[in-house]
């Protein structure tokens, strides 16, 4: 910090060879806004950036910026009120927080109010509203908004509506800018950035679930620190653990409570019911065009057993009747020719039942038989 002059943010660490220190940080169960705190970092200038590189005051004028930006209104950062205001209540200056124009042209004025409690303030956070509020009674372009209504979409976009009609975010910067509310764009990127380092740190390098964070249910005895900020900021700011996984690419994940037998009897129910296990299913979906969602079903699947490294019992041997439809049998047939380099019918007659291993060609009159039930015999040919 004394260094940089001020603390670097966490993308900064991981750049420059310091990832180990934002491990130690979130193993503490602590966030980096946590550490930021403790050192007193932009304690005598605080800012936080917004998309479009202007520095604010506060968090909830980076998140109305961030609002703006997506949605291509033109703003800029608050102007000292007129001399006038001064005058009126006795104070040397007073600041506006943000300005934005209009849909019809004009200069909109923007307070965002933080309700400081009295006995912080010794009260003089209350007198200041108050008199920024008379000064602007008869101000049309003013608007005065509460610092917890900046923080979300929705929220805003019912405030602004007057000002701006409904405009949907169009301007999208980085890769998960569509999953994440504009209005917390400045915060998720130092957020998943600490998601993601805790994911590194785990066994299976998955970013664990809610219930995992706060240690509760089945979690309620594991050892190391809680992470219930963690978990909270999570939910509000990147739309919980799933989206965080989507984000780091662990779509596989899934934050269904999985047991050992539930994740077999799925994986098994899955294998009768679409004729490939699911990590068949995984392997077939970038040679074969399947149904995205069922890739998703097999994923999940194939990681809860993964997870209680049950893959073995799982794959062992069962009896199960399998549903062909032109679906499976047509992946089955493409997965039979990728994995011996032949088709199945070439794989049925005697001679070749002398030299191929017994389950190989039973696995070809299988799929065979299938094919030609369903009249699709000449096609996959």
């Amino acid at each position: 910090m004394e260094r940089e002059g001020d603390l670097p943010t966490v993308q900064w660490f991981r750049l420059n060879g310091y990832s180990s220190l934002v491990v130690a940080v979130h193993k503490s169960g602590r966030t980096w806004g946590d550490l930021r705190e403790a050192l007193g970092s932009f304690a005598t200038s605080p800012f936080y950036e917004s998309r479009n590189g202007n520095r604010w005051r506060s968090r909830p004028e980076a998140s109305l910026s961030n609002f703006l930006y997506a949605r291509g209104i033109e703003h800029k950062r608050g102007e000292c009120y007129p001399d006038l205001y001064a005058k009126q209540t006795g104070r040397q200056r007073g600041y506006f927080d943000l300005h934005f124009v209009s849909k019809t042209g004009a200069w909109i004025d923007v307070e965002i109010w933080g309700d400081l409690p009295d006995n912080l303030t010794k009260g003089r956070y209350a007198s200041t509203r108050a008199m920024k509020e008379a000064y602007n009674a008869t101000n049309p372009h003013f608007l005065g908004l509460q610092y917890q209504d900046c923080l979300s979409d929705p929220k805003l976009t019912e405030l602004l509506a007057p000002f701006l009609g409904n405009i949907e975010p169009f301007r999208f910067d980085k890769p998960n800018d569509q999953a994440i509310e504009t209005a917390h764009w400045s915060d998720a990127d130092e957020l998943l950035e600490t998601c993601r380092a805790l994911a590194d740190d785990m066994p299976n390098g998955i970013f664990p679930a809610e219930d995992w964070l706060r240690k509760r249910g089945k979690y309620a005895d594991r050892t190391g620190p809680q992470y219930s900020t963690l978990a909270t900021r999570v939910t509000e700011w990147l739309g919980g653990t799933r989206q965080v996984r989507r984000m780091l690419n662990q779509d596989d994940a899934s934050t269904i409570s999985w047991m050992p037998d539930s994740a077999i009897e799925s994986w098994r129910d899955f294998h009768a019911k679409h004729g490939m296990t699911p990590s068949q299913y995984k392997g077939a979906r970038k040679r074969l065009s399947l149904p995205s969602e069922i890739v998703k079903e097999a994923s999940r699947i194939y990681a809860a057993v993964k997870w209680y490294d049950m893959l073995k019992t799982a794959r062992a041997g069962y009896s199960t009747r399998v549903k062909w439809t032109e679906e499976t049998t047509a992946a089955a047939w493409h997965r039979f020719v990728s994995d011996h380099g032949v088709i199945p019918s070439r794989c049925m007659s005697a001679t070749r039942r002398k030299i191929l291993p017994k389950a190989v060609c039973d696995e070809a009159t299988r799929i065979y038989g299938a094919a030609l039930r369903l009249g699709i015999l000449e096609t996959l040919k």
